[in-house]
């Protein structure tokens, strides 16, 4: 099996930070909501439009001022909380609102805005708008009979003078504007011949309706007071603990109603499961350390006086007593050379060899004793860090141990 790091530190580093980038990259996709909805709607009047005629600075604005907000992808919007004040902005005159018309005057409070205007998108700048076109009355009449309220809308040239309301902001309006006669209907802001905000109590639910977007579109926030009168609206129209919901389903924007299994292959959940694969992936390549047939066990201890002293020397190598070893060795080669000699017994080791020292020049010895000795104590220091000089100073003291001991000899590798 193969030993050491199974990757390198530069290889950690960069799985690391591509890790890192991958989940980053899942996290702001989801938060962002990318790949729902779509179309002429990402330009529409919906909470999720930044076009003029999108409500996505309402949406900010209210956000901005601790006003709990949702934009609801879910058909269910209308099982929220008895509190809450649910959005329906501008819904277009279609088959399929019609046939959940049920949803539409069911549930909640409700402020219903009625459509005026149809965007057409810029292509070369997509969420922006290259031009907007009014819708004609029956579109805001359609609405409304959807809703079942008995109101006509109506067009005037200009703002009409408003009488004086407990909200005392005057809505800035630019062009022609949009207004809704009903004897249903209570104003709030108009007349019950032209309103631009009225207001009913129908089966216990607040309806509040708002003729022209101008007032609380992205554009119109942007003109005279209209967004001090949108955070006065918005005060009276919900309760104190109440959220405000945009139901964007009548835009077209729907929760994927997918299985659990399917998602794993879903944008952008799908990054998630790359990862997770990736992640085996790298496991898989830690854990094999090797390929191929195994490496064989290692044999037997070898048997005899060679094998006793290669295992004791490994066994000394694998613990790090080198050193111990060898300054014991020159102790012991030392102390056998003074028992050979009748050296005195009560001698202390530094005695020795001053002892020995006047024996080896005596007998006229080449080798200096008391600097052979020296040389194999240092060397035996550190000697797995100077092997060469350890041998040398090794075989130096051996010179000397057999000079004095059997005497010179001529033979060219000595006794």
């Amino acid at each position: 099996m193969n030993g050491g790091a199974i990757f390198s530190p530069r290889q950690l580093i960069g799985w690391a930070l591509a890790a890192l980038a991958t989940f980053a990259l899942t996290f702001w996709l989801m938060a962002t909501g990318h790949g729902g909805g779509g179309g002429v709607e990402a330009i529409g009047p919906s909470a999720f439009s930044r076009s003029a005629i999108g409500y996505s600075a309402l949406a900010d604005l209210l956000r901005r001022l601790d006003v709990p907000i949702e934009k609801s992808r879910d058909a269910g919007v209308i099982t929220h909380h008895a509190n809450d004040l649910v959005v329906i902005a501008e819904p277009r005159n279609s088959a399929e609102l019609e046939a959940g018309r049920a949803r539409l005057i069911s549930g909640r409070d409700t402020l219903y805005i009625l459509p005026k205007w149809i965007g057409m998108e810029d292509p070369a700048h997509p969420g922006w708008l290259e031009k907007a076109a009014p819708l004609s009355v029956e579109s805001a009449n359609w609405v409304l009979k959807i809703i079942d309220i008995d109101a006509t809308a109506l067009w005037v040239d200009k703002m009409p003078t408003l009488p004086p309301t407990v909200l005392d902001v005057t809505p800035t309006i630019d062009g022609s504007v949009q207004l809704v006669a009903s004897k249903i209907l209570q104003p709030i802001i108009g007349t019950a011949d032209g309103m631009l905000l009225g207001h009913a109590t129908i089966r216990h639910r607040e309806i509040w309706v708002l003729s022209d977007p101008d007032v609380l579109s992205n554009f119109g926030l942007s003109q005279g007071d209209n967004a001090v009168l949108a955070k006065l609206l918005f005060d009276m129209m919900r309760h104190e603990t109440g959220a405000v919901i945009f139901d964007e389903t009548v835009h077209g924007f729907t929760a994927p109603t997918v299985g659990a299994l399917k998602l794993f292959v879903t944008w952008p959940y799908v990054i998630g499961t790359m990862q997770g694969l990736l992640a085996i992936g790298l496991l898989a390549w830690a854990t094999m350390g090797r390929f191929g047939r195994p490496q064989p066990l290692a044999g037997p201890l070898t048997a005899g006086k060679v094998g006793l002293v290669a295992n004791a020397a490994r066994l000394i190598t694998f613990a790090g007593h080198q050193d111990v070893m060898a300054r014991r060795y020159v102790e012991t080669v030392v102390q056998f050379v003074g028992r050979r000699l009748h050296a005195p017994a009560a001698l202390s080791f530094p005695e020795l060899i001053d002892w020995l020292a006047n024996a080896a020049a005596a007998r006229r010895v080449t080798v200096d004793t008391k600097s052979a000795i020296e040389t194999a104590f240092s060397a035996a220091s550190h000697p797995q860090h100077g092997a060469r000089e350890y041998l040398l100073a090794i075989k130096a003291l051996h010179v000397w141990k057999q000079e004095l001991l059997y005497g010179r000899s001529d033979h060219p590798r000595g006794r």
